[in-house]
Formats: C-alpha cells, structure tokens, sequence
C-alpha cells in the first residue's frame, strides 16, 4: 500500500529514492530484519550474510573472505556507490 502511494505522489526515481528511504527509516528496516528472519530466513552471522549478498550480487569470486574483507568490499562498495539502489 505504501509503495502505490509514493509512486503516485512521486515524479521519478529520484523523487522516489528520496520518499522511500524518508519512510522506510532504520527502524521500519529492522522491524523488516526481525520479521524476515523470523518467519522465513535462518538466523546466521553476519559474515554469512555479508558473503551471502556479496554472492548474490556478484560482486566477489571468493568464497572464503575474511570478516575484515567483507567489510573492506562493502566500504569500497558504499565510496563508489556501486550497490544500483
């Protein structure tokens, strides 16, 4: 319901990214985090689902990253703006 009322109320992608994440505050996030692993992801550590999205997203080969790589892609990632959100 709250995506069709900001597409309606929004112009273009911009206009939408900007509304969106205004709604969608760190706290809708973790409410979002604790549902979906509640009811359909398995609770896992962080490196797994850092490794996990890395995977996903193609974003690196390697299967045995360290936590510290992990970070240092994610951070290389965030300067770069390379995630297409």
């Amino acid at each position: 319901k709250k995506m069709a009322e900001i597409r309606k109320h929004t112009a273009g992608p911009d206009a939408f990214r900007k509304r969106f994440f205004r709604w969608f505050d760190a706290f809708r996030a973790m409410k979002y985090v604790h549902h979906a692993r509640d009811g359909y992801h398995p609770n896992v550590s962080v490196e797994t689902a850092a490794a996990w999205l890395l995977a996903v997203r193609e974003k690196s080969a390697e299967r045995n990253n360290t936590a510290r790589d992990l970070l240092c892609i994610f951070r290389k990632s965030d300067r770069t703006q390379t995630w297409g959100i």
